[in-house]
């Protein structure tokens, strides 16, 4: 059987050699006014963005609540919560990292192995792997794209308040906004998570920021409110957003699609706080 598999494997990786791969994960600094990467500095808070893989063909759903055990979903209010888990997604801060890793090690060890032979052959992924590390200026929010876009019409359909909203989106694509603010106390920030889906072509319009005017050319984004959540946190803090077994609402399109070797995969998003400015180091940031 296991033979089986390999052959099976190198087949497809034969077969769709060519294809274009789909590894970057890039970020956008929506309010950066030359549009340019940011250079990492002291005084600014840095992320870890951690995109991990998880096959249904590896993970059971036995193993997959197991990984619950080290998440504390009560940062988050229960009404959220309730909110979270209609629209097919789990949320909370992982309580111990090392023993969550463990837990997950084998999904990811299996779906890596794969990835890894197929990424040789250029057969691209639906969903966004690996980890960004990601410099952020306070009240300047930054975008990262969790899959693919979806070729053509697609319809997304979220739950708010009891009811069902649907909209029906040209090529729209998932993703999440961060955007690091003060908290009270110096050592902790305040970290708001905003999911949102961009769609549609590009348009250009005028947009005014600190130093400049500049042209911007961004798609229409349906921002979805209803699954923001503002969380403080401080150094060595992780939040987890993921899908719910079984997948419901609008989690399946947000955070799973088919992997280099067109398997399901569910994604998993871990984003860690690695560091945190004093305050002193923070005056920087208005410093010329």
């Amino acid at each position: 059987m296991r033979l089986l598999m390999i052959a099976t494997v190198l087949l497809i990786g034969l077969s769709a050699a060519g294809c274009a791969p789909w590894k970057s994960t890039p970020y956008l600094e929506t309010n950066d006014p030359l549009g340019l990467p940011m250079r990492q500095e002291s005084s600014r808070i840095v992320l870890e963005v951690e995109f991990i893989n998880s096959s249904t063909a590896f993970i059971d759903d036995t193993t997959f609540e197991s990984l619950w055990q080290h998440v504390d979903e009560t940062v988050i209010d229960s009404d959220r919560r309730l909110t979270f888990l209609e629209n097919g997604l789990r949320v909370g801060k992982i309580q111990n990292l090392d023993r969550f890793r463990e837990a997950i090690e084998k999904s990811v060890t299996e779906t890596n192995v794969v990835d890894d032979f197929l990424a040789e052959a250029s057969v691209a992924s639906e969903v966004s792997h690996g980890i960004q590390t990601v410099p952020l200026r306070l009240g300047k929010r930054s975008e990262f794209p969790l899959r693919q876009p979806f070729e053509g019409s697609h319809i997304a359909l979220i739950r708010d308040n009891g009811q069902t909203i649907g909209k029906t989106l040209d090529n729209a694509q998932y993703f999440l906004g961060l955007t690091a603010t003060e908290a009270n106390h110096p050592k902790q920030i305040r970290l708001a998570i905003e999911p949102m889906i961009q769609h549609g072509n590009a348009k250009q319009k005028w947009v005014s920021s600190e130093s400049a005017i500049r042209i911007d050319t961004r798609r229409e984004t349906w921002d979805l409110s209803m699954l923001n959540l503002t969380t403080e946190m401080r150094v060595g803090d992780t939040i987890l957003f993921a899908p719910t077994r079984p997948s419901r609402g609008i989690g399946p399109k947000m955070l799973s699609g088919k992997g280099e070797d067109q398997s399901d995969r569910q994604l998993i998003v871990l984003i860690h706080v690695t560091d945190i400015p004093l305050p002193s180091e923070k005056l920087q940031l208005d410093t010329p």
